[in-house]
């Protein structure tokens, strides 16, 4: 039977599939797919360190670029 993935991972794992986060130059972060959800980038990094997963955050700067 498949354990099913408790919400962490879930939301790891939904901030992963847009790319990850932003880390912006004033020490906050957001999720790619939506940079103004700067509480959204704050639970991603705590579910992040809950599970031991190293997060997916590109720099301000490099993301900029991308645009």
């Amino acid at each position: 039977m498949k354990v099913p993935k408790d919400a962490a991972q879930r939301l790891i794992d939904t901030v992963n599939a847009t790319g990850g986060l932003v880390g912006f130059v004033d020490g906050t972060h957001a999720p790619q797919g939506d940079p103004d959800w700067i509480d959204l980038g704050d639970a991603y990094l705590t579910a992040c360190a809950e599970k031991g997963v190293s997060p997916v955050v590109t720099s301000e700067t490099d993301w900029m670029e991308e645009q």
